[in-house]
């Protein structure tokens, strides 16, 4: 019977992993098929150069092109602000509940460590950006919509995580973002 019990385990713990696996694959298919489906609109309208395609709003009227001192801020709080630090125990307490990775292991010193691990690369990404951003005059700080009705909130949300205003308020591809975005991950893989 011992037998009987322990095949049994081990097909829950297959069936468990296997489950895990496709929660995994499942989330992979969101966020590289489903979000970039609500982003191509506004991309498209982007390369083509041509403000009338661009979605209605999508240049406030009060938009001011960013300062020095503004973008200097603007890093600040986006590397030890309230929401940069609330999002560090988000993102430390997934990793530690999910004990990813498993030699940090799920416990106070491992969460503390992933803490740790996040703060250096949200740093260097955002210190990417900003220094790719003043170049090219980009502004890396968001707008919201704040109007309409809830899916054109979505839309202005999901289009402006790859868009950024320029100088003149144009909204183009934010190539200061992908730049840091890829910039962290290259430096914290090595």
């Amino acid at each position: 019977m011992g037998e009987r019990h322990q095949k049994k385990q081990l097909e829950t713990a297959n069936a468990k992993g296997a489950w895990a696996i496709c929660q995994h694959d499942l989330m992979r298919l969101l966020v590289f098929v489903g979000f970039p489906m609500l982003l191509v609109p506004g991309l498209l309208a982007a390369q083509a150069g041509d403000a009338s395609k661009v979605q209605q709003g999508i240049t406030p009227p009060h938009y001011q092109p960013i300062t020095k001192s503004r973008r200097a801020l603007w890093f600040v709080k986006s590397a030890v602000g309230p929401g940069s630090l609330a999002a560090g125990v988000v993102s430390a307490g997934w990793g530690t509940a999910y004990n990813s990775p498993p030699e940090y292991g799920p416990h106070i010193s491992g969460f503390a460590q992933r803490y740790g691990m996040r703060f250096p690369e949200v740093v260097m990404g955002n210190a990417i950006e900003a220094g790719l951003g003043a170049s090219w005059e980009e502004d890396p700080r968001y707008d919201r919509s704040g109007q309409g009705p809830l899916w054109q909130r979505l839309r202005h949300a999901a289009t402006m995580t790859v868009l950024a205003y320029r100088g003149e308020g144009a909204a183009a591809p934010a190539y200061a973002r992908y730049a840091g975005i890829g910039g962290e991950n290259f430096i914290a893989k090595t």
